[in-house]
């Protein structure tokens, strides 16, 4: 019973001292700071640009976290994951300049310099400054509504995996020192591209390989999807068969459906592309 004892509370122990590491070690990520420079973006202020970034900040996801209106709105909830709130963009978070809120959004460091967690700054970073002026044009447009301030409490599976490097946050997932474009492109394949770098890349990782952090796959699977099916996948949510896709099929009611139909041939053609890429790169390796 002695022995029994012991190695129970030698048990104990290592738990607590592993549950104290774990923490010990997340706090640090999470508080560790950035030095990053500013950078100018120029932010029109006319009826289409406002317009313009309206729309885009639906396609790139800010109303479907920060709520309808960007009053702020609680975007996870899970007793294991943790709870985050997406502060509210029409209060406070607009005496920010352009330039600090262009460090949040593409380069993911906040102004105390520590980096952002639960925004997707990595896939934001290829914003090009004309879509990003307009997507502050349109912040900056709007009437200042009640909402919550940022929150971000993360639950033990969060912390662990802050620990181990499965969670990292967003400065560490950033191309130090790359330049955004200045406009977006608007040749088909290019633009294609532009669209799977600034909309996909955040759930389907940078190479668009897939990510299993986030249980999303490779987008070499659009390549079964014909260009009619695709467009319906991103305007309905419903993949082949009426199957429903989860995240996938929420990020398509949500965003998706408000790309253009030059949006959608352009992503569609870039994602086929891409696939024929890779088929031939296996061939070339092979002979």
């Amino acid at each position: 019973m002695v022995w029994i004892k012991r190695v129970a509370l030698a048990l104990i122990a290592g738990v607590m001292v592993a549950v104290v590491g774990v923490y010990l070690r997340s706090e640090y990520v999470l508080r560790k700071t950035y030095e990053v420079p500013l950078r100018t973006v120029a932010v029109p202020s006319d009826s289409v640009s406002i317009a313009e970034g309206h729309r885009l900040a639906k396609t790139h996801g800010c109303v479907a976290c920060h709520g309808p209106a960007l009053e702020g709105a609680a975007f996870l909830d899970d007793p294991m994951l943790g709870y985050f709130v997406a502060g509210n963009l029409t209060g406070s978070v607009l005496e920010q300049s352009d330039s600090e809120l262009e460090r949040v959004i593409r380069q993911g460091v906040h102004m105390d310099g520590r980096s952002a967690l639960g925004m997707p700054s990595a896939e934001y970073q290829h914003l090009s400054d004309q879509d990003l002026g307009a997507i502050l044009a349109y912040l900056r447009s709007l009437p200042p509504a009640e909402g919550p301030t940022t929150e971000l409490h993360p639950g033990p599976l969060a912390r662990i995996g802050l620990a181990i490097g499965m969670f990292s946050p967003q400065r560490n997932d950033i191309s130090f020192g790359a330049t955004p474009p200045a406009t977006r492109p608007t040749e088909r394949h290019a633009l294609g591209e532009y669209l799977a770098m600034t909309s996909c890349s955040g759930c389907h990782g940078q190479n668009l390989g897939g990510s299993v952090a986030d249980g999303a796959p490779d987008l070499a699977i659009a390549a079964g999807y014909s260009a009619d099916a695709f467009a319906h996948l991103l305007r309905t949510g419903e993949g082949s068969g009426g199957r429903d896709l989860g995240t996938m099929s929420e990020a398509s009611r949500e965003r998706f459906v408000y790309f253009t139909e030059v949006e959608v041939d352009a992503l569609h053609a870039f994602l086929q592309d891409r696939v024929e890429a890779q088929r031939e790169g296996r061939k070339t390796a092979t002979l």
